[in-house]
């Protein structure tokens, strides 16, 4: 029986390593696969909250049809979205628009969406790399 000579050290030490690089790079993949696809969830979060808030920020006379079917199915549809994707401060101030517009606190709606729409566009640019 032949003692472990060095080559053999160092064939064991560079298999060893070629098989932790591979689990390492497999690791990486599949958290930059998941990033990606959670990233596609909360853009079509983003999309569907900016579609439903844009009767309310550029409306030139002050009205808003509330009554709208249109507007209450994207109010709702973006609930879910929110629910679904968004975090725990997002949920909360969008239930709070919700809460204020179904009051029709007119004022309170004003400062819900003052607070909402930056909350938004600083957390997707965020998200984004800007």
């Amino acid at each position: 029986m032949r003692g472990v000579e060095s080559k053999d050290i160092i064939a064991w030490t560079g298999f060893i390593i070629v098989i932790l690089g591979w689990l390492f790079s497999r690791w990486k993949d599949r958290t930059h696969e998941i990033f990606k696809e959670r990233l596609k969830k909360r853009l079509d979060m983003y999309d569907c909250l900016f579609d439903a808030l844009l009767p309310f920020v550029n409306n030139r006379d002050g009205s808003v049809d509330l009554d709208s079917d249109k507007l209450s199915e994207k109010l709702s549809f973006t609930r879910t979205k929110i629910q679904l994707y968004g975090y725990k401060d997002e949920i909360d101030e969008y239930e709070l628009f919700i809460k204020k517009l179904k009051n029709n606190d007119i004022n309170g709606v004003n400062c819900s969406l003052q607070k909402l729409s930056p909350m938004m566009v600083n957390k997707l640019r965020k998200e984004l790399g800007y």
